[in-house]
């Protein structure tokens, strides 16, 4: 995928793009020509041609009228086109995000994923969409305005073009602090989503311990910082409009002084002095907030390089097809090591779990459990050693093969603010008898039953209105449903009660066909004499 820039999405959509530049065109004739009938009707007035007069009037009203239209049309076009490519950048976004695969997704938290898909590209819109049509109407409107200034006298295109040049130099010399200072908004926008989000996710804990003025502090906190990154960009951007605009103004002066002495001289109608107040005020107005737009415009690139690139490893995009498990999973002389970390969590660690076998790892805490799982659903790479599937390295294997084959399953499960079909489903399709298959293997088919509207029933954010048996097993029987046969499970009764775990792991224990591995700080004597294997680990 290329690089996200405003240049990709404005050729990806280009129709829609060039539909408003029409209206643009439209408008920017409707503006200098208003400017050149008001002229012209003075200097008929003046010479007392009141039949030009009023044919210049009807000119004026018409383009009056065209004007309006414009306006409407320009505000449809535009914020579909708009719409569009904002949609476009969030799905190129995500695939950023998504499309590197298990590591690079897990460098940035959550919070930073939201702002960018929220704050981001709000600014975006605003500083680069917007900002950029509203330049190409201005460019219009300057290029007609300075044709019709060089038809009253092309002394006055000399003048301008120094002016110019002039401006332009001015708003250069503030490029570099607008880019450092957008760059530090968007940031201060991230650490903001952070703030609010960590905070707000620890409402329960502070309620209990009379700690809720934390929340409001940890906001107020977060949001002057953003405050004070929003005044500096405020800062440089008043300073450039300041500046700008104060050259702007001695040059419409000038150019008004030289419309004056060329009618003095006899050069130029009377026109041309209305004309150039009113055009001098437009192209230099107008330069001013081009050279300040252009400054702000550039100020988004730092933003679209924050966003990754989709670009999967090669692991994951070719390899060794794989059968299902058929003689074992085998680790050999296995180490591995937290980065930045001397000391391995664990090394020289071989053992065999064979196909269909039932095994739980045990060890006290921080000793490598969740580790070894990971390992073994190819999430997390081994510092030393090997893994094998059916005797096939696991690095010759794709990875996405590897998860077709391989479940895993997080201590506490993710359940979407969906319905429960579409919690299992994730939107494949399967047949009813499928899903009542896989319900069945895990006891999920009580829960169905229970439940108001059955599959149809709708779950919150997380699963709050289920209890943590019932949560897992949703997480198992999306995995069951898809014919994963092996699952590797991380402490997969922490938050039950003793004869409810007892129950999750009879059901889970008792399935057929399936490899079972599963992280457990409790093994009870009745669930180990159900297993084919116990791996501990320790130091």
């Amino acid at each position: 995928m290329a690089k996200l820039s405003l240049t990709k999405y404005l050729k990806q959509f280009w129709r829609a793009n060039l539909l408003v530049l029409f209206w643009t065109l439209i408008g920017a004739l409707c503006l200098t020509g208003n400017g050149l009938a008001s002229a012209n009707i003075l200097t008929a007035l003046v010479a007392g041609n009141t039949h030009r007069a009023i044919a210049w009037g009807t000119v004026l009203l018409g383009l009056n009228l065209l004007w309006s239209v414009e306006l409407g049309a320009y505000k449809i076009s535009y914020t579909k086109a708009e719409q569009q490519m904002s949609i476009a950048m969030r799905s190129d976004i995500i695939a950023g995000i998504t499309g590197n695969g298990y590591a690079a997704f897990h460098k940035q938290d959550m919070r930073t994923y939201v702002s960018w898909l929220t704050n981001d590209v709000t600014n975006i819109q605003d500083l680069g969409f917007d900002i950029l049509m509203f330049v190409v109407q201005q460019v219009l409107t300057v290029i007609f305005s300075v044709g019709i200034m060089v038809h009253f006298h092309y002394s006055l295109l000399i003048t301008i073009a120094i002016l110019v040049v002039v401006m332009i130099g001015v708003a250069k010399s503030f490029g570099n602090r607008l880019n450092d200072a957008s760059a530090a908004v968007s940031h201060g926008n991230e650490l903001l989503t952070r703030a609010v989000t960590d905070i707000l996710g620890g409402f329960d804990t502070l309620f209990m311990l009379g700690r809720l003025p934390l929340i409001g502090a940890a906001t107020q906190r977060a949001s002057r910082d953003l405050a004070a990154r929003k005044n500096r960009y405020a800062r440089a951007d008043g300073h450039l409009m300041g500046l700008t605009n104060g050259v702007s103004l001695v040059s419409q002066v000038i150019v008004l002084l030289q419309a004056a002495i060329l009618y003095a001289m006899h050069l130029t109608p009377v026109g041309a002095i209305s004309a150039a107040a009113y055009f001098s005020g437009t192209i230099f107005s107008y330069l001013t907030g081009i050279s300040a737009n252009i400054m702000e415009m550039r100020a988004v690139q730092p933003i679209f390089a924050k966003f990754p690139v989709s670009a999967p490893a090669a692991t994951e995009q070719a390899g060794v097809q794989m059968q299902p498990l058929r003689t074992n999973l085998a680790l050999t002389d296995v180490a591995y090591a937290y980065p930045d970390t001397k000391t391995p969590t664990f090394s020289n660690l071989t053992t065999v779990f064979r196909a269909s076998g039932k095994y739980a790892i045990t060890g006290e805490s921080g000793i490598g459990k969740t580790t070894l799982l990971r390992l073994l659903a190819g999430i997390t790479q081994p510092v030393a050693g090997s893994l094998a599937f059916d005797g096939t390295d696991y690095g010759q294997i794709a990875g996405a093969e590897l998860r077709r084959r391989i479940a895993y399953i997080e201590q506490n499960p993710y359940i979407f603010a969906d319905t429960l079909l579409q919690n299992v489903t994730l939107g494949d399709d399967f047949t009813q008898e499928q899903l009542d298959h896989a319900a069945a293997q895990v006891g999920l088919d009580v829960v169905v039953a229970d439940l108001p509207d059955g599959w149809q029933t709708q779950l919150d954010a997380g699963g709050t209105n289920l209890s943590g048996g019932q949560r897992a097993r949703v997480a198992l029987a999306r995995n069951l449903v898809r014919g994963k046969e092996i699952l590797l499970l991380d402490e997969p009764t922490a938050a039950l009660d003793k004869a409810s775990a007892q129950q999750l792991i009879d059901t889970i224990v008792g399935l057929t066909g399936v490899t079972v591995i599963m992280v457990t700080h409790h093994l009870s004597p009745t669930t180990a004499a159900k297993l084919d294997g116990i791996v501990t680990l320790a130091k």
